[in-house]
């Protein structure tokens, strides 16, 4: 597999600060019912490849992983809230072998606690006082709901055998939902450097072209792994780049 040749060549530092990456919700000051929903679902396991990738991108600049910690804690954050509305939208009732955040709570207090962390990350970023940090992740979020709005409509599309469904309407779905998250994995590095706007766009576009390529070979595992979440985009009515 990839992991076998790509991650052996990490620096040990990343994987001490990903071991020590503290991304579950510390209850002070915060309502601990909700913490403890998300604690127990959306916040609990994974590769946490997003903030490898950020703390990647930090040592690529020169920034020590203690630096691009909070960046790496925070697009995590955001991605778990997203798959705590996706198991609602996907009516899902099992998340990396335990129970979904609806199934073990409800559908509304699933989208409440996605909107609740959201809404955590947001302020953590503002209390840094940089805007364009704050306006970058605002971007990711918005890309994020655009990005479900047009997998739902392209699957309508697909339903009523609409002959203007094409293949740039499903990478567009690919660069606004897995590009628009990696593209901030990049970029946040590029920012608390001190880069100017031209490395600033060179990061942007690495982080696009990674988070599409990173899509479409996750449309092909969909339809070659061995376990029980093969063919999971099928179930789910997504239209993906190996289905189309």
């Amino acid at each position: 597999m990839a992991e076998d040749i790509l991650f052996p060549l990490i620096p040990e530092p990343i994987w001490s600060a990903l071991a020590s990456l503290q991304v579950q919700l510390d209850q002070e000051n915060l309502n601990p019912r909700i913490c403890n929903i998300l604690n127990q679902s959306v916040l609990t396991g994974g590769k946490r490849l997003r903030p490898m990738l950020t703390l990647l991108m930090g040592d690529l600049f020169g920034l020590a992983p203690e630096v691009m910690a909070a960046s790496a804690r925070d697009i995590e954050r955001i991605h778990a809230a997203t798959l705590a509305h996706d198991d609602v939208v996907d009516e899902a009732s099992e998340r990396r072998g335990r129970p979904s955040i609806n199934s073990s709570s409800s559908n509304k207090k699933a989208i409440l606690a996605g909107d609740y962390l959201l809404a955590q990350v947001l302020k953590d970023v503002a209390e840094k006082g940089d805007p364009r940090i704050v306006f970058e992740l605002a971007q990711v979020i918005a890309d994020l709901v655009e990005g479900e709005w047009l997998q739902i409509e392209n699957a309508r599309k697909f339903t009523l055998a609409e002959l203007d469904l094409t293949f740039a309407d499903v990478e567009r779905v690919a660069l606004k939902k897995t590009g628009s998250v990696l593209r901030w994995c990049c970029v946040a590095a590029g920012l608390l450097s001190g880069g100017d706007e031209e490395t600033i766009g060179l990061c942007r576009r690495f982080g696009e072209a990674l988070g599409i390529a990173f899509q479409w070979g996750d449309d092909i595992l969909d339809f070659t792994r061995e376990d029980q979440a093969r063919g999971a985009d099928l179930k789910t009515g997504v239209i993906s780049s190996v289905f189309l």
